[in-house]
C-alpha cells in the first residue's frame, strides 16, 4: 500500500460445517458412525446407534461394558435410557463440564489431527480421511486413553 494508506488483504472466508460422529471405544476396539449429509445428533439417531452398539458388543464378546455419557440432553431422554436398559447396558453420566474425564475426547482430538494433516479438500476426501481411523489408531492407544488417570 502507498505511504499513509492502511494495507488491506482480502481473503476468502471459509465457512465449514460440522460433521457429527457418534463413537464408543473399549481398551482395544473402536466403534463409530459418521452421520451423513451434515445431520446432527438427535435422540432417534443416538438410539439407533445404541442398538447397533449392542450388536457390536455381542459380536465382539464384550462383557461388563459401561457406557459413559456426557450431559447432552439426548443422553438423558427416556428413549435412550430405555434402550440402554433394554439392551443390558450399564451407563453413567459425567459431572457437568468435565470432558477431561471422557477418554474418548482424547481420541477425538487425535482423530481431528489425523484428518487435518491429510488436508482433505472435498467432502468425500474428508469422509475417506475420517474412515482411516480404524487403520491408524492402535489398540495400545485406545488402552492408554482408557487407562489414563487424572491426578
Amino acid at each position: 500500500a502507498a505511504v499513509g494508506i492502511t494495507p488491506v488483504v482480502v481473503v476468502p472466508q471459509l465457512k465449514s460445517r460440522s460433521i457429527t460422529v457418534i463413537a464408543a471405544m473399549t481398551n482395544n476396539l473402536l466403534n463409530y458412525r459418521i452421520l451423513d449429509n451434515y445431520q446432527s445428533g438427535n435422540t432417534e439417531r443416538f438410539a439407533h446407534y445404541i442398538d447397533d452398539l449392542a450388536a457390536w458388543r455381542d459380536a465382539n464378546d464384550i462383557h461388563n461394558a459401561i457406557v459413559v455419557l456426557d450431559n447432552v440432553p439426548i443422553h438423558h431422554s427416556q428413549e435412550v435410557t430405555g434402550i440402554l436398559q433394554d439392551l443390558g447396558f450399564e451407563w453413567h453420566y459425567l459431572p457437568p463440564y468435565t470432558p477431561y474425564f471422557q477418554p474418548i475426547e482424547n481420541l477425538f482430538s487425535q482423530w481431528k489431527n489425523l484428518v487435518k494433516r491429510q488436508n482433505p479438500q472435498t467432502l468425500p476426501e474428508i469422509y475417506a480421511a475420517m474412515n482411516q481411523i480404524q487403520e491408524t489408531i492402535t489398540a495400545d492407544q485406545l488402552n492408554n486413553y482408557i487407562s489414563c488417570k487424572i491426578t
